[in-house]
């Protein structure tokens, strides 16, 4: 699998998000090292799962937080978008904690999600923000 690698298109300008997307990307790059070895447990790739979900709550929280803080106009559409992410992830967690057997094929569905989701909704939605949180005084 290829690896999600930061770009600076992915920047939204603000420093906090910026590192947080990062490590969106480091954990999803643990998760596809993971999926590359010969050895992959299923415990492991739920370990990194329960991880993405973990962050995902923290992030996308973090974001929610700025949006209502500042009367983002966009709000809820993008807390929606963020609630698809957390469904998602959770879903595909529970397979993976109920299906060893599909281990491999439940991380790379995860994984492939992950990267498309978070690059498209930096791209797409995240960057919508970035000139109304600069303009409220948020880097």
């Amino acid at each position: 699998m290829q690896k999600f690698i930061w770009k600076e298109e992915y920047s939204v300008g603000v420093a906090s998000i910026d590192e947080q997307h990062k490590n969106f990307f480091r954990i999803t790059n643990d998760l596809i090292d993971l999926i590359e070895r010969p050895d992959m447990a299923p415990e492991d790739c739920i370990a990194i799962a329960r991880e993405l979900e973990h962050y995902a709550v923290y992030h996308l929280t973090t974001e929610e937080r700025y949006f209502h803080e500042l009367s983002y106009p966009h709000t809820a559409e993008h807390i929606r978008e963020h609630d698809h992410y957390r469904d998602k992830v959770r879903v595909l967690l529970a397979q993976l904690e109920t299906n060893p057997e599909e281990t491999k094929v439940l991380a790379e569905e995860l994984a492939n999600f992950s990267i498309t989701w978070l690059s498209n909704h930096i791209l797409l939605s995240d960057k919508k923000y970035s000139a109304f949180f600069e303009r409220h005084g948020v880097h």
